[in-house]
């Protein structure tokens, strides 16, 4: 069907992505949005990039998280926002995707061309060859991106719910390339390789992930667990007579706090003229807020790494067991007395 003709019979789709310079680069620093055909024509024009080196400028398909919105910030190794003119930047995180409009498919060698053609004949698609295509590293297989716009806007949440469904039904593909915040270099090539390259295009419907099955759902099962508050007062004391003055421990410090439910006080307190002797409350308190937000995307070290820390300097001592009171085993026995008696009557 010509191009002229689906669109009077469809609307055309929008595309949201942003760039990216090299594969480092993880601030979300542009937002675009465009018809479909624009985008196709872009990549059509441009065709591949001639190069040595592979990073060249990567397209994440997703709709980020502006500046307006309550973002995750890029942070450095040591926990520190990345700033750019003094302001902190959208990180590329999974938990700043807000949904997609297209999906790239990825081939890396166990799925040809001819293949892929066939197998997505009925959608529109734009294909091109990646860099590694047919080269000695991939057994001169083919290796290349099927690029397909969707039918409607979905959200993360409804990507991730489907994820697996799509999957299983494209054979030979890489299944990583739905992982949000993923990115794709544009067409790119060596040059001992460049008569190899190939793009093509392809108008037909309008491909919907809302067709494929959700993932069900299984509530796990419950298990009565005893819990066993930590001693706040025995890890404080402790930490206390720790010196570390190196931001990444520090960092790490503050995330297993916030994860065990210590208090904002109660790092301020193992921090100044201690852990960290030149940190202020302010510079506490700023730690504080980074670590909350990585906790949040479930990064955050364990209580055994404060007593680990603890037992490297020296600042750790065994607890002394603790004794059974008589009130304690006084219920204890009325338990196992009732339980004696509930299995005398079912026997």
């Amino acid at each position: 069907m010509p191009k002229e003709d689906l669109m009077n019979i469809q609307n055309t789709p929008s595309v949201h992505f942003s760039t990216l310079n090299t594969s480092r680069d993880n601030a979300i620093q542009n937002w675009h949005e465009m018809d479909w055909y624009q985008l196709r024509d872009l990549l059509l024009d441009q065709r591949h990039v001639v190069t040595e080196n592979k990073d060249v400028t990567m397209i994440s398909p997703w709709k980020y998280k502006t500046k307006d919105d309550d973002f995750i910030p890029r942070t450095t190794e040591d926990g520190q926002p990345w700033l750019i003119d003094d302001q902190p930047v959208v990180g590329r995180l999974a938990a700043n995707v807000i949904g997609t409009s297209m999906l790239f498919f990825d081939f890396d060698g166990d799925f040809t061309i001819g293949q892929a053609k066939f197998f997505f004949g009925q959608w529109t698609h734009l294909g091109y060859t990646s860099f590694s295509h047919r080269s000695l590293k991939k057994e001169g297989k083919d290796c290349f991106r099927v690029v397909v716009p969707l039918k409607q806007f979905i959200t993360t949440e409804q990507l991730v719910e489907r994820r697996k469904a799509i999957y299983a039904s494209i054979p030979g593909l890489d299944t990583s390339c739905l992982s949000l915040s993923r990115s794709f270099y544009v067409p790119s090539v060596q040059p001992n390789r460049k008569h190899l390259v190939e793009m093509w295009d392809n108008d037909g419907e309008w491909f919907d992930a809302l067709d494929y099955d959700p993932e069900v759902y299984v509530p796990p099962i419950h298990v009565t667990t005893v819990e066993r508050p930590v001693d706040r007062q025995r890890f404080i004391d402790a930490l206390k007579q720790v010196t570390l003055n190196a931001e990444p421990e520090w960092f790490k410090v503050a995330c297993a706090m916030v994860a065990n439910d210590f208090t904002l006080d109660d790092f301020c307190e193992v921090t100044i003229g201690h852990l960290m002797q030149t940190k202020d409350r302010r510079k506490c308190e700023e730690k504080w807020r980074y670590a909350a937000r990585a906790t949040e995307r479930g990064r955050s070290p364990t209580v055994g790494y404060l007593v680990n820390l603890c037992k490297k300097h020296g600042a750790w001592t065994p607890a002394e067991p603790k004794r059974t009171t008589q009130a304690e085993a006084d219920v204890i026995n009325r338990r196992l007395l009732t339980l004696k008696t509930k299995l005398k009557e079912l026997s």
